[in-house]
């Protein structure tokens, strides 16, 4: 089957919202997160936070591009993850496109080539659902 490519505004409403998102979720982690006692009094608090949010920006897209094929933006925008080759991304895909959203200079990267760092890296890309 033949998709076709998500278009440049609707990408960046899907960056919007799956932004908003993940830092929503975790927000919420965080604040959890400062009900723990030992956190509180652990000395290096500010790292465990920091992994906190890190972990829950990681979790939101592996698991909603891997468990769906989307993230909430994609829903919004009736798109989807699939491979570069149409076909369904596995789990390993779905891993490299997460992690490489971390490369601190994947903007950079984004402006020399038509697909986007994490795209290019995992072999993927949203196309719309029908």
């Amino acid at each position: 089957m033949e998709y076709r490519t998500i278009n440049d505004s609707d990408a960046r409403l899907n960056s919007i919202i799956d932004t908003l998102t993940s830092f929503a979720i975790a927000l919420i982690m965080y604040v959890s997160a400062r009900q723990v006692e030992q956190i509180e009094a652990h000395k290096d608090k500010v790292l465990i936070y920091a992994g906190i949010i890190l972990l829950s920006y990681f979790l939101y897209y592996f698991i909603t591009e891997y468990r769906y094929q989307k993230t909430l933006g994609n829903f919004l925008t009736q798109t989807k993850v699939v491979k570069t080759n149409n076909g369904l991304p596995n789990e390993i895909d779905i891993f490299l496109r997460t992690i490489s959203r971390f490369f601190p200079l994947a903007f950079i990267v984004n402006f020399f080539v038509d697909s986007k760092f994490h795209e290019t890296i995992s072999n993927t890309k949203v196309v719309y659902d029908k």
